[in-house]
C-alpha cells in the first residue's frame, strides 16, 4: 500500500512539471468563421468557448469590413498577430492558424421570398396573376442575389404585357440598394381588369420618345434569351429606337456584341438561342 502511494505521489508530481513546462493553454483561434454585418470583428475569430470578458474586449477590435457576399476574406497569421499585440492581447494565449477565412452570413434569394413580394406589389398595383401561379411559375435569372437573413426584398417597378399574358417585376435587395436590380415575370390571366401599372412613373411619359415606342439607345433594356430548354435575362444597350414587334438591334455591353431582337414591352425584348 505504501509503495502504490508512493507512486502515486510520484506520477502527480511528474504530471504537474510537464504542465508547468508546456506553459498555459493556448485558446485556438477558428480557421473558418461567418459573419453577420458590415464589419469584422477580433471577437468573430474567437471560439465558444472564450471567457466572457475576453469576447467582450474582442468585440471592441475592428478588422475591416465583411467581405460581399459569396466571396471570403482571408487573414493571415502575422497579420492577425500584429492585432493581438496592438489591441493588448498577449499573443501566448492563442493558437493563430496560417489562415483565417471569414464569410458573410447570407442566403440565396429564395423563389418563395421572390413571390411574396411580387404578389404584395400585384394587389397594391391592380394586377391580376393567375390563379394557379406560385414560386413555381416565376421566371428570373439564376443564381439569385445572396441576402442576409433578415434583409428583405423590394418591388421597385411592375409593369404588365398583355399581349404575352405576363407582368414583369423589378426588385432589389431594400438593405443592399448597391446590389444589382433584377427582373422577375410572372404569369397573368387575360383578365379585363388588367391594366398597364407601375411603381414608377412610366418613362414614356416622357416628350422625348414617340407614342409607342418601347425601347429607345437612350435607356438600357432588358433582353430574355429563352431556348427550349433554359431562359436568361442580361442587360442590353438598344441601337435603335424600337415599337411592340418589331426586330432591332441590340448591344451586350459586357462584350461588345451586337444581335437582333424583338421588342415585346417597355425597355424589354427577347430572342431565341
Amino acid at each position: 500500500m505504501k509503495r502504490m502511494l508512493t507512486f502515486a505521489v510520484l506520477f502527480g508530481q511528474l504530471w504537474a512539471a510537464n504542465r508547468l513546462a508546456a506553459g498555459p493553454l493556448r485558446l485556438p483561434l477558428l480557421a473558418e468563421t461567418t459573419v453577420v454585418g458590415d464589419t469584422v470583428f477580433l471577437s468573430n475569430l474567437l471560439p465558444p468557448s472564450a471567457p466572457e470578458e475576453m469576447k467582450r474586449r474582442a468585440g471592441a477590435v475592428p478588422l475591416g469590413r465583411t467581405p460581399t457576399s459569396g466571396a471570403a476574406r482571408v487573414y493571415t497569421r502575422d497579420t492577425i498577430l500584429q492585432v493581438l499585440h496592438a489591441s493588448g492581447f498577449p499573443e501566448s494565449d492563442f493558437t493563430v492558424p496560417a489562415t483565417i477565412a471569414v464569410r458573410r452570413n447570407s442566403n440565396m434569394v429564395s423563389p418563395q421570398a421572390v413571390w411574396t413580394a411580387i404578389h404584395s406589389a400585384a394587389l397594391r398595383l391592380g394586377i391580376v396573376l393567375s390563379a394557379d401561379a406560385g414560386p413555381g411559375s416565376l421566371q428570373w435569372l439564376a443564381p439569385g442575389p445572396f441576402t442576409e437573413e433578415n434583409d428583405t426584398l423590394e418591388v421597385r417597378e411592375g409593369s404588365l404585357d398583355p399581349l404575352l399574358n405576363q407582368a414583369r417585376f423589378l426588385l432589389r435587395l431594400s438593405k443592399h440598394p448597391q446590389a444589382p436590380s433584377f427582373y422577375v415575370w410572372c404569369p397573368v390571366p387575360g383578365a379585363p381588369g388588367n391594366r398597364l401599372a407601375s411603381v414608377a412613373p412610366s418613362r414614356r411619359s416622357s416628350g422625348s420618345t414617340r407614342d409607342g415606342e418601347l425601347v429607345n439607345p437612350r435607356r438600357m433594356a432588358s433582353l430574355r434569351l429563352q431556348s427550349q430548354n433554359s431562359f436568361a435575362s442580361l442587360s442590353v444597350r438598344p441601337l435603335q429606337p424600337g415599337f411592340a414587334g418589331q426586330i432591332i438591334r441590340v448591344r451586350i455591353p459586357r462584350n461588345g456584341h451586337t444581335l437582333q431582337a424583338r421588342v415585346i414591352a417597355l425597355d424589354l425584348l427577347e430572342a431565341d438561342f
